[in-house]
């Protein structure tokens, strides 16, 4: 299946590695990997030339019901790269952060964080928080 849209460009292996030609055009296609919200990843292959977008079996469907054929247009601008790599590098760190705190007291450290993020003394409860934890417990 074609369309003259666009696709989702990940932020790397733009190129599959066995370079497929389009079978419109002939041009060597570029591989598209969209990962969904659900972390499934749909891979997508656009002609060089034409820009035609192919689909497998299940990839239309799967971006449609993840709302991303509302943006096929845009998906091959650096400016959506950007977003997906800033995206990617976000949840990769909270997922550190997860690992590093634990489950409870990352909740905990969100939920405080949440709190205190309006808050006009905001500056004076981070000290106050920065002095208790570093008193001994007598």
């Amino acid at each position: 299946m074609s369309d003259d849209a666009e696709s989702i460009v990940s932020p790397a292996n733009v190129h599959d590695d066995a370079a497929a030609r389009c079978p419109a055009d002939r041009s060597i296609m570029a591989q598209a990997i969209i990962e969904r919200e659900d972390r499934q990843s749909v891979h997508i292959d656009r002609g060089g030339s034409c820009l035609g977008v192919w689909f497998d079996s299940g990839e239309w469907a799967a971006l449609a019901s993840s709302h991303l054929l509302e943006h096929l247009d845009e998906f091959w601008t650096e400016e959506w790269r950007s977003r997906q790599r800033q995206e990617h590098e976000r949840a990769a760190g909270e997922n550190r952060l997860k690992e590093d705190f634990g489950p409870d007291l990352y909740a905990q450290l969100c939920a405080l964080a949440d709190s205190l993020r309006d808050h006009p003394r905001r500056s004076q409860a981070l000290a106050m928080i920065r002095e208790l934890s570093s008193r001994s417990r007598a």
